[in-house]
């Protein structure tokens, strides 16, 4: 589960366009697909359990999207996308 910050609001498909851009650049085509991301709502990635800090460190990456500064704060982390549903 994570959190963006910018002074406006990120529309959804352009944060899940950046997201997976910066894995891509961050992981590479090769550890992308074995991470194999899914971003599931505008707060929730799911992800194999063995690359979660990767995609935490392409997330922290993250500057801009479409040109304005944002800042991604994973929030919690869970084994189980049922917990992480309840929450939000």
């Amino acid at each position: 589960m994570f959190e963006v910050i910018s002074k406006n609001k990120i529309k959804f498909e352009d944060l899940k366009k950046t997201i997976l851009n910066k894995c891509l650049e961050f992981l590479g085509q090769l550890g992308c697909a074995k991470a194999g991301i899914m971003i599931i709502k505008p707060n929730i990635i799911k992800v194999n359990t063995k690359y979660v800090n990767d995609v935490r460190a392409s997330l922290t990456l993250i500057e801009k999207i479409n040109n304005e500064k944002v800042i991604i704060k994973t929030t919690k982390i869970s084994g189980v996308l049922k917990k992480l549903k309840n929450v939000t």
